[in-house]
């Protein structure tokens, strides 16, 4: 069985989580898989799965579904094959709705851009809504002003319901797959998690709910296993951990009125998701992170999930003397809090955390100059001294791209602080 997803905004951190979560986990051993474009990805399973159970699962995918032709020629996409696939998949009790989303065919030797052009899936689109009328079937062809389909379109108009369909044409080389959306992420509910919650400081930047799910998720730690956010904020990393199933999650923040914020949010959560026993899962502290072995126990979690104290705001006025000095507060702070999780991490530890990228209003980066404009934490080399070893990229060999240190970048063009992404482990002894 071959499933496909569509990727979220920062794909390759995408590609990461879902290799912790399905890939390594349910794929057959020697599977291939494809990344036909930047933004989608074809598996091989040994099985079926619950679609809505993965995306739920998953931070960083926003369609999931699976193949359900294969073509091996792009003229072959003939109207009359498509209707045939619609009818094939939906209800006809009553009027049905159908969509088409073009993905891949990044190369051009191979695949034009007119066969993946809005034009060509309009003119497609309204040939089988022609040809279903000639049958006696109501429908409704679902455009938008992308080109794809977004996942709140394909959730407010039944395409994934038994009268629905989307399908999704992924370009690869000669071939077509044509895959059925089967699920799509839940954009209602991390909008909800995300600015509903009652205690939201804006000036120390919020992590997204999407963003610390995926961070959690590339851990790749069991449900059993101890979670800790040594920089908890207002508890985003916690919420989620929870949320998702994790028995034992440790927050710690140096802020009282953070910590408060903290418990603020995770009594909301308790409260709307009717989790009658959160609180018996969840631990609070307030201290410094480099004295983190003074109020948890050696040896005692297996995963650190955070996003420390990234600097104060930036406006991108800032010349590069000013960045300078935040790099180096901000360097001693990490280096202190790594000297910690060594103590309190087990011996198989691992460590997912954020660290910020400072974006200078003098120069930003290009697709031909990426760095340009950017000055990163650079305290890799005493990481490592202090018993770490980086491992994104290591165990990434063949499905994501990472930067040169061995990171992954999630930002917006029009921030000024970008997030790097870094996965580290206890080096063995």
């Amino acid at each position: 069985m071959q499933h496909f997803f569509i990727l979220g905004k920062t794909p390759d951190l995408s590609i990461v989580e879902l290799r912790e979560m399905f890939i390594k986990k349910t794929s057959k051993p020697g599977a291939s898989w494809r990344r036909p474009g930047e933004s989608v990805l074809i598996v091989d399973s040994q099985k079926e799965f619950d679609h809505e159970a993965i995306i739920k699962r998953l931070g960083g995918t926003v369609k999931v579904g699976k193949i359900v032709k294969q073509l091996n020629r792009l003229q072959e996409i003939e109207p009359q094959v498509i209707t045939q696939l619609i009818l094939n998949h939906v209800s006809l009790e009553k009027k049905i709705y159908f969509g088409f989303s073009p993905e891949g065919g990044t190369d051009p030797k191979f695949c034009s851009a007119s066969y993946r052009s809005e034009g060509v899936f309009k003119k497609l689109g309204l040939a089988v809504k022609k040809g279903l009328k000639d049958k006696g079937i109501s429908s409704r062809f679902v455009t938008s002003k992308d080109k794809s389909l977004s996942s709140v379109v394909v959730q407010k108009n039944k395409l994934v319901s038994p009268r629905g369909i989307e399908l999704v044409f992924i370009f690869d080389r000669e071939q077509v797959f044509i895959g059925q959306t089967l699920a799509v992420q839940d954009f209602k509910d991390y909008s909800f998690r995300d600015y509903a919650r009652p205690s939201r400081d804006l000036r120390v930047g919020m992590l997204p709910p999407k963003l610390a799910k995926m961070m959690i998720n590339i851990t790749g730690l069991n449900f059993d296993k101890v979670i800790l956010d040594p920089f908890c904020g207002g508890g985003t990393i916690l919420q989620e951990a929870l949320l998702m199933g994790y028995e034992q999650v440790i927050g710690g923040d140096i802020n009282q009125n953070m910590l408060g914020g903290a418990l603020n949010n995770l009594s909301w959560i308790k409260a709307k998701y009717n989790l009658l026993d959160l609180s018996r899962h969840y631990q609070l502290y307030r201290s410094d992170a480099s004295k983190l072995s003074q109020v948890v126990p050696h040896g005692s979690v297996d995963g650190i999930v955070t996003e420390p104290h990234l600097g104060p705001p930036l406006t991108g006025k800032e010349n590069a003397k000013q960045l300078v000095r935040v790099t180096s507060e901000l360097s001693e702070l990490y280096v202190g809090a790594f000297r910690e999780f060594k103590k309190v991490l087990r011996k198989d530890g691992v460590v997912v955390m954020v660290w910020p990228v400072f974006i200078s209003n003098h120069s930003r980066p290009s697709p031909k100059h990426p760095q340009a404009g950017r000055l990163s934490i650079d305290i890799l080399p005493q990481v490592e001294k202090l018993g770490f070893e980086s491992v994104l990229q290591k165990e990434q060999p063949d499905l994501a791209k990472t930067t040169d240190r061995g990171s992954i970048i999630y930002s917006r063009p029009d921030q000024w602080v970008a997030r790097e992404i870094f996965k580290f482990r206890v080096k063995k002894s």
